[in-house]
């Protein structure tokens, strides 16, 4: 189970690929659920995964709802 979290703003810093100026912080409210599936056989393994799938662009009517979160908070992680 993940939580995830995202910033929204303008501008990216060369050396970080992070925002250099932060407009607001957002988190999904529901929890992303994941699982991995390994199978094996005689001469293979094989790794898939299941659950959420992410990405980040703007989708109208979309159904992921989001809650601001403190800047402060975001940046800890």
């Amino acid at each position: 189970t993940y939580r995830l979290l995202f910033a929204l703003g303008d501008g990216l810093d060369a050396k970080t690929g992070g925002l250099l100026d932060v407009s607001h912080c957002e988190e999904f409210v529901d929890q992303l659920r994941f699982e991995m599936q390994v199978t094996r056989d005689a001469d293979r393994v094989t790794t898939r995964w299941k659950g959420a799938k992410v990405g980040l662009a703007k989708v109208p009517y979309g159904n992921a709802p989001s809650s601001g979160v403190d800047q402060q908070e975001f940046d800890e992680f």
